[in-house]
């Protein structure tokens, strides 16, 4: 797995969205927070084959065109030997913390804010109330990859 460290790129969409103005694109995710974890870098992984282009107000010098896009975003040792790995699944974003040989899973501790109420349904999957709303995670699931599968 190739490794690419855009953050840069990040920096400079997130800035030109904010200087086009509040209107221009909105994005919110203070949801969940890893309780304890370090803070990490995050990189790009498993470029795809499709390219995005920002195209922001009038001025074409602020313009960003062909911007690579990644399968996997990786933020490696947010806790000791411990990556945590966001993706796309079927339209939902997923998470996978990899937890290396010799590490602690118990480390591994999530807290919620902003939350009416945090309950576990019959199945194990964690439901989370917001005002109206519901937010589901399934039920996590243990797995050891053996010689790369």
């Amino acid at each position: 797995m190739a490794l690419v460290d855009r953050s840069d790129l990040v920096d400079q969409v997130r800035d030109e969205i904010a200087a086009a103005g509040a209107d221009a694109l909105s994005i919110t995710a203070d949801l969940e927070t890893y309780a304890g974890a370090q803070t990490a870098m995050a990189l790009a992984s498993d470029e795809l084959p499709g390219k995005v282009n920002f195209f922001i107000g009038n001025d074409p010098s602020r313009w960003r065109t062909q911007i690579p896009t990644y399968a996997k975003i990786v933020y490696p040792e947010v806790y000791p030997g411990i990556d945590l790995v966001y993706y796309g699944d079927q339209g939902r974003l997923e998470y996978d913390f990899i937890v290396k040989p010799g590490a602690d899973p118990a480390a591994i501790a999530l807290s919620y804010a902003g939350t009416d109420e945090i309950r576990l349904d019959a199945n194990g999957d964690l439901v989370l109330r917001l005002d109206d709303e519901e937010i589901r995670q399934t039920r996590p699931v243990a797995y050891q990859d053996v010689g790369g599968t």
